[in-house]
């Protein structure tokens, strides 16, 4: 079930010919048993005309309903080809699965009567053996059960994959809801861990990215718990989790849960591109939290490795080598910023999707402001199209269309101050009510830097003041180094003689600089 490859659209026109052969197909299966005319005549339909249905006439909508009502043909199986052919085989088997629950019931309940302090008395042979009896009843029935809902399961899985290729997401969460009651009954574990890592795609293109982040960690538990490790697919899911969890702003979350799928990788058949591609997070994520030296290593050692992989090996690599290998280098190149070893007109050259520019790069400008290197973002921001994944998540959408609108009124506040005018950014921009935390967070950054660009000093300090106290707060963000640093400049520039209610941030925002800077971060 895993290995189906991701992203399989389902654009395109239909095959009209291939689905009349099926449902063709599907008609002569019910002749099976029974001669075309007796057919013919329990339908009321000349056995001339309806001959002409087996043999190249597509079966209209209008043969279809009626055979279905005359019949008990299952509708879904005469137009899809799924589930049962006719409606009395799923009733009996909804008949046997509720028996076999039933009986599921009773044996639990039999295993809860047994009295476990029974067995210090003179019966406890007897107990013993009456308890040895009633969980094997329950464990042939869990099998049972087991394999009548499995057919369910997969059937779940297949409508919600297709659910979230075509972005219906009300059918998915019906589907869900439909999986995760059937999850509790069906042991099946490359279900469980295939609906698991669907379930997660759901949440997050509904914008839940705490329980993205929970469902994650359930696949990762689901893969350890069972002494199993990803199959290739498996592998070449987690690059989008990283990239999702960081444009969410959930760094602390996405290490680790890197440093857990990294932790499956150890001892197993993980292919090398995998292995090489979570060091590489990984780095990066040590990067973030203020371990320059141990990240920039694992970085460079992953990125070296890239190198050598085996292109004749298609199955072991990445979906997209030249992605993952963009990726690789969009981290080695952020390390080197942080060292100052390449400048940001360097990083600004690289050809990347919309995503990587708002995730990688936009962090960088901020830190830089430079209304120049700000005006070629802009731009390329503007022709940067975005990809499949981008597109489907509303998160990002708005968080791309806000990085828009605050680089330029920061370009146009920067430009103002170059030509010693006053112009200010205008008015702060504010995201809708239904955004994201990220996506409100970063705005309030934006608009206290803004302001403390507008020399509008104590609106400015009113904002950082706010943006602090939030940060440091109950909050499961963590914003991008860069912006955290950004944050801490303005607290000093618009903080220079601190009151009493000033301190503590002033305290927070010297000791953040003084910390990087004796880890070789000498960008700041």
């Amino acid at each position: 079930m895993e290995n189906r490859k991701e992203g399989a659209g389902m654009s395109g026109e239909p095959d009209i010919a291939s689905y009349a052969e099926g449902l063709r197909e599907r008609l002569r299966h019910l002749l099976q048993g029974v001669p075309q005319r007796e057919l013919a005549r329990r339908l009321g339909i000349p056995n001339q005309s309806f001959n002409r249905y087996f043999h190249g006439t597509m079966p209209p909508a209008w043969l279809c309903s009626h055979i279905v009502s005359v019949l008990g043909v299952n509708p879904s199986w005469l137009l899809t080809g799924e589930g049962e052919a006719f409606l009395a085989d799923i009733n009996a088997g909804n008949k046997q699965t509720a028996e076999n629950l039933l009986e599921l019931v009773q044996a639990m309940n039999s295993v809860a009567k047994m009295r476990l302090g029974a067995l210090t008395g003179k019966q406890h042979y007897k107990v013993l053996r009456e308890l040895n009896d009633a969980f094997l009843q329950l464990e042939d029935l869990r099998a049972k059960i087991n394999v009548n809902t499995l057919p369910v399961f997969q059937q779940i899985y297949k409508d919600l994959w297709k659910a979230l290729e075509t972005n219906d997401l009300d059918r998915a969460a019906s589907l869900v809801t439909a999986g995760d009651q059937v999850s509790r009954i069906c042991d099946d574990a490359q279900c469980r861990r295939g609906f698991s890592y669907l379930k997660s795609a759901y949440l997050y293109k509904f914008g839940d990215i705490d329980g993205f982040v929970r469902q994650l960690h359930e696949v990762v538990r689901l893969y350890a718990m069972e002494g199993e490790h990803p199959d290739d697919a498996g592998w070449k899911r987690i690059g989008s989790f990283m990239i999702a969890l960081l444009s969410s702003w959930r760094g602390r979350q996405a290490r680790s849960l890197c440093d857990a799928y990294l932790g499956l990788s150890h001892d197993s058949q993980a292919p090398r591109a995998a292995i090489d591609y979570l060091k590489s997070w990984s780095g990066y994520f040590d990067l973030e939290a203020g371990e320059w030296e141990i990240g920039q290593l694992k970085i460079g050692e992953a990125f070296r490795s890239s190198q050598q992989w085996d292109l004749s090996r298609p199955e072991a690599l990445p979906t997209n080598v030249e992605r993952v290998r963009q990726i690789l280098k969009m981290h080695l190149w952020t390390s080197m910023y942080y060292s100052r070893t390449i400048s940001v007109r360097e990083m600004l050259a690289a050809e990347c999707s919309s995503n990587f520019k708002v995730t990688f790069l936009a962090p960088v400008l901020c830190w830089e402001r430079d209304p120049d290197v700000l005006s070629d973002f802009i731009t390329s921001l503007e022709r940067a199209e975005m990809d499949e994944q981008e597109a489907s998540s509303p998160a990002f959408k708005a968080l791309r269309a806000l990085t828009f609108e605050q680089f330029s009124r920061m370009r146009r506040v920067l430009e103002a101050k170059r030509a010693n005018s006053s112009k200010t950014g205008g008015k702060a921009l504010q995201p809708g009510a239904s955004s994201s935390e990220e996506v409100r967070l970063f705005a309030d950054l934006m608009n206290a830097e803004v302001a403390t660009l507008s020399g509008a000093s104590r609106e400015a300090a009113a904002l950082v003041l706010a943006n602090d106290a939030r940060l440091h707060g109950a909050t499961n963000l963590t914003p991008p180094l860069l912006f955290r640093a950004m944050h801490y400049r303005n607290v000093l520039e618009t903080m220079p003689r601190p009151s009493a209610s000033q301190r503590d941030a002033v305290r927070r925002a010297k000791r953040f600089f003084e910390n990087h800077l004796s880890k070789s971060y000498h960008c700041f």
